[in-house]
């Protein structure tokens, strides 16, 4: 095993110690001698991660003792973060301690992370590192993994050196390149800087989608891009002049919550009416559903001798007498017999449970609301008066010792959801060619080992991408869209690019990126690259206005009207204000986030009182304003976080009654200068000085000047729009 894999493992062993030595791993009622890991991979085809795995299983099984055992379960996503949920899901429900998960889409952990936080489960993420943000969001996720910036400068370190000793891969050797050494060592810089970013897999050039199906299909003959582009907006509506030629020159203007249609095409497609029938909801599922045949002591007859004034047997045992307090204690209610003279015969009845039986096992289908319900794997429990018991067998040999009713004993379990249909489209249109055509509409299977791959050619498509799939068109589509395009056919298959809802973008700019769909499990499955271009700008945008406070609650983008300036106060939800000088065509996005931030307080000295978090990446004003961070506590110390998560003290001044201009409005608070809004905490206390850690000076190795390889460039195809 290599270094890197040594890291990796022994990190993440050390994590899962920590955890079931601090007793993090469940809330179980009484302390586990079963420690059980649940590894969950993105897929089983990659060598690497395989290996990795294999590891990570071998030095736990290390790990046991007599005292704990360690039982592994192992899943993967199968390249698909929907399969890897459910997976995960499952291994909750199984009873899993500690989870460790190997990302497919390392943006996409919310769902995991909620699921674990239920169930107080911590998390290890591994080789693929989530963003910032979500690891933020609770205390017991963590990361292990290789340093990617320091994987990357590696891979530029291994190709300079390998261009030194071989330079006739330098293809700009010759008398005649242009610029000489010195340009030579630019290009060598880039080409370092290309690998650097690549290496911190930051998505800056490739990013990837799954097909999002969990279906297999065989790869279409002659399987492309083709037809006609168009676009609808967030309500669903179609734009019609946004409806280009696959293979025309041709530029779209996008706005947020946008959706891309790209059609696909393949030889032999089986082409459908457009005849439909309406589908069905889901049926969610549902908890604690009590089940079972709760058996009861059986009725009994008694005779009543009023000669004797006695109670005797009736049935079997008409000469025995009844022995009162053994069956009041099995729950038989006796009448009142004191006055009674004559013989009598006498039922008495018991509410004891006796037995539970006929418990539905699980995967096994229960009437529940006159639906067929699949009852869901590990969800049966058994319970008497709220304590929990382990089996039936356990629970009925409680119920036997005891005296119980019906409503004291419960045997619940879980009922699965049920997948609702779409609205199903017309039978496949019998023609001389069998029902297909030679080259259409591909309308086949969607393979979950089809990928898409998009390219960026253009700063920040990913941030405005909400989700990339591959799309089968429903009834609904070929009704609402099928009389605006051509392309719109029963079952067609479509690339769907979903922009997001909310950009924060200052001005127009222009997206660009090309796309083709691959197959991961041969090489030679690939489609056309066709181009992707348009104007893209934030349409959600109001007018500053000078003569009032302007309402910056919500996120949105400003913007100064033409032949206008002055002074413009925004209003932060009254938690902050902020005045400043703006001027003709200024554009600015503004957000504040007051939420708490438990990472940066447990990086705290003292206690944050409260957080001020602005979008800072364009809150960057021409002129020096006054923001007023509002609290009424002046004991209290403002800092603002630098770019490096350090806390720098803030020169402010405790001001009262400070009056807002434009309104009568006066507020308490801290009061200072700035350009640019940041990221702000109140500490209870000031802080102590970290002490200043002097770095020795590195060694720079003399650099080489000698020609490097041109930067990589992706060939452009002539497919366009």
């Amino acid at each position: 095993m290599n270094k890197r894999k040594k890291i990796v493992v022994g990190l993440i062993l050390g994590i899962i110690l920590v955890c079931n030595i601090c007793g993090c791993q469940s809330n179980k009622e009484e302390k586990k001698s079963i420690l059980r890991v649940g590894i969950v991979t993105y897929t089983q085809d990659d060598p690497f991660i395989n290996a990795l795995k294999e590891q990570i299983k071998g030095n736990l099984k290390t790990m046991e003792t007599k005292d704990m055992k360690i039982m592994i379960s192992e899943r993967n996503g199968d390249n698909d973060q929907r399969d890897q949920n459910e997976a995960v899901e499952e291994m909750i429900d199984a009873g899993c301690d500690i989870m460790c998960i190997n990302l497919v889409d390392r943006t996409e952990p919310s769902k995991i992370i909620k699921m674990a936080r239920q169930n107080n489960i911590p998390v290890i993420f591994f080789n693929r590192e989530p963003v910032k943000e979500d690891l933020k969001q609770w205390d017991k996720l963590y990361y292990v993994g290789c340093n990617a910036e320091q994987s990357g400068k590696m891979q530029g370190q291994i190709a300079a050196k390998y261009i030194k000793k071989n330079k006739k891969v330098d293809k700009n050797i010759n008398k005649n390149f242009l610029g000489g050494r010195k340009t030579m060592k630019k290009v060598l810089s880039v080409a370092m800087a290309s690998a650097m970013v690549l290496g911190m897999g930051a998505n800056a050039f490739a990013i990837s989608y799954s097909s999002g199906s969990n279906n297999k299909a065989d790869w279409p003959k002659n399987f492309q891009f083709d037809g006609e582009l168009f676009v609808t907006n967030k309500d669903g509506d179609i734009i019609t002049e946004a409806t280009t030629a696959l293979n025309d020159n041709e530029t779209v203007n996008f706005e947020p919550g946008d959706v891309i249609w790209m059609p696909l095409y393949a030889d032999d497609q089986l082409v459908y009416d457009a005849g439909w029938t309406e589908g069905t909801d889901d049926v969610e599922a549902i908890s604690n559903i009590k089940v079972g045949t709760y058996n009861i002591e059986p009725a009994i007859e008694v005779y009543y001798e009023g000669s004797n004034s006695k109670l005797f047997w009736y049935n079997d045992n008409r000469g025995t007498q009844v022995d009162v307090d053994a069956l009041k204690a099995k729950g038989y209610t006796f009448p009142d017999v004191k006055n009674v003279t004559t013989n009598e015969v006498y039922t008495i009845k018991s509410n004891r449970v006796t037995e539970v039986t006929n418990v539905p096992a699980e995967g096994t289908t229960i009437q529940y609301n006159n639906q067929n319900r699949t009852v869901s794997k590990n969800s049966t429990r058994y319970y008497i008066n709220g304590k929990k018991y382990s089996s039936i067998d356990a629970l009925n040999a409680a119920v036997a010792a005891g005296n119980y009713t019906e409503s004291q004993v419960n045997v619940t379990v879980n009922v699965d959801k049920i997948k609702g249909t779409d609205e199903s489209i017309g039978k496949p249109v019998v023609d001389e060619a069998g029902s297909t055509r030679a080259y259409s509409n591909y309308t086949g299977n969607i393979d979950k080992n089809w990928s898409i791959n998009l390219i960026e050619k253009s700063t920040g498509v990913a941030e405005l991408i909400e989700k990339a799939e591959l799309y089968k068109a429903t009834a609904a589509d070929v009704t609402s869209y099928g009389k605006y395009s051509n392309e719109v056919v029963a079952n067609g298959v479509y690339l769907k690019i979903t922009l997001e809802d909310e950009w924060k973008t200052t001005s127009s700019e222009t997206l660009k990126y090309y796309v083709y769909i691959a197959d991961n499990k041969a090489k030679d499955h690939k489609t056309n690259e066709v181009w992707v271009s348009g104007k893209y700008e934030n349409t959600d945008y109001e007018w500053v206005n000078f003569d009032w406070t302007n309402d910056a609650s919500r996120s949105k983008l400003w913007k100064v009207h033409d032949d206008e300036n002055g002074v413009a106060v925004f209003d932060f939800a009254d938690k902050a204000f902020f005045s400043v000088k703006m001027y003709e065509g200024e554009t600015m996005y503004l957000d504040l986030k007051t939420a708490y931030d438990k990472a940066i307080a447990g990086e705290m000295d003292a206690e944050a009182d409260s957080f001020y978090k602005f979008d800072n990446t364009n809150a960057n004003f021409a002129r020096t304003g006054e923001l007023i961070i509002v609290s009424d506590d002046s004991s209290l110390v403002p800092y603002q976080i630098d770019e490096d998560g350090n806390f720098v003290a803030v020169d402010a001044e405790y001001v009262e009654n400070y009056a807002v201009a434009h309104t009568n409005q006066k507020v308490n608070g801290f009061v200072f200068n700035t350009k640019q809004l940041g990221n702000y905490v109140l500490s209870t206390e000031e802080l102590g000085e970290e002490e200043e850690v002097t770095e020795e000076p590195e060694v720079e190795e003399p650099v080489v000047e000698e020609p490097a390889v041109e930067e990589p460039v992706v060939e452009e195809t002539n497919n366009s729009i």
